[in-house]
C-alpha cells in the first residue's frame, strides 16, 4: 500500500487475522487437550520457568543464530556480484549526467549569475541527492550482501521487522529468502512467546503477592 489509510488497514487486518487464528487454535487445543510440544503449551497458557525456560529459549535462539550464520555464507554468493554491478551502473550514470551539466563559463562571476548557471547548480544538487548513499541508487558500497550484511538481513527477516533497507534482487536470492524465513520466523517467534510466557509468570506472581 502506498497511502497511509491503506497501510493502517493492512496493519489492522494483520493483527485481527493473527488474533483470530490464535484464538481458534487455542480453543481447539483446550477442547482436545493437546499439549505435545512447547508452542502448543505456550498458546495453551503454560508458564515456562527455570531450567525449562532457559533450555527452550537457548535452543530457539541457537537456531536463529545458526540461520544467520548460514545466511551470511549463502547470500554473498547469490547477491554480492549483482550488488557490485548496481553500484557500478549508478556511478556510470552519475558521471554521464554530470557531464551534461558541465559548463566552465559558470565559474565566471558575471556568467555565474545567469539563470542557466543557477539551474546547473540546482541540477547538480538534485543529482547528488538522487545518487546519495541512503538511496536505492547509491554509488557507495554499503555492504548489504557481505557476511555481516547478510546475517543482519536474516535477523530482520526472522524478527519480521523488515526495515526495507535491502532485499534480494536475484531469483536465487529471493528463493533462498523464502526458505530462510520459513525456518527463522517460527524459531524467533517461539523464543519471543517463551519470553512472554516467563514475563507473564512473573506478573502473575506479583499480582498474587499484591492480592494477599
Amino acid at each position: 500500500p502506498t497511502t497511509f489509510a491503506g497501510r493502517m488497514a493492512c496493519m489492522v487486518y494483520l493483527y485481527v487475522s493473527l488474533g483470530t487464528s490464535l484464538g481458534v487454535f487455542r480453543a481447539v487445543l483446550r477442547q482436545r487437550r493437546i499439549a505435545a510440544w512447547p508452542l502448543t503449551a505456550i498458546v495453551g497458557g503454560h508458564d515456562f520457568q527455570g531450567k525449562e525456560f532457559r533450555t527452550l529459549v537457548c535452543a530457539c535462539l541457537a537456531i536463529v543464530a545458526a540461520i544467520c550464520i548460514c545466511a551470511g555464507i549463502l547470500f554473498p554468493r547469490l547477491e554480492r556480484e549483482a550488488e557490485l554491478e548496481r553500484y557500478a551502473r549508478s556511478r556510470a550514470l552519475f558521471q554521464d549526467l554530470s557531464a551534461l551539466a558541465e559548463f566552465r563559463g559558470c565559474d565566471d562571476g558575471v556568467v555565474g549569475k545567469l539563470d542557466f548557471c543557477k539551474n546547473v547548480r540546482w541540477f547538480r544538487l538534485q543529482l547528488g541527492a538522487f545518487f546519495g548513499p541512503e538511496t536505492g541508487n547509491s554509488m557507495v558500497d554499503r555492504g548489504h550482501w557481505t557476511f555481516l550484511g547478510s546475517a543482519a538481513f536474516a535477523l530482520s527477516l526472522a524478527s519480521t521487522i523488515g526495515y526495507g533497507s535491502q532485499s534480494p534482487h536475484t531469483r536465487e536470492g529471493k528463493v533462498a529468502s523464502v526458505f530462510v524465513g520459513a525456518i527463522a520466523i517460527p524459531a524467533f517467534c517461539c523464543s519471543a512467546l517463551i519470553c512472554a510466557s516467563a514475563l507473564r509468570s512473573v506478573a502473575r506472581r506479583f499480582a498474587e503477592q499484591l492480592a494477599t
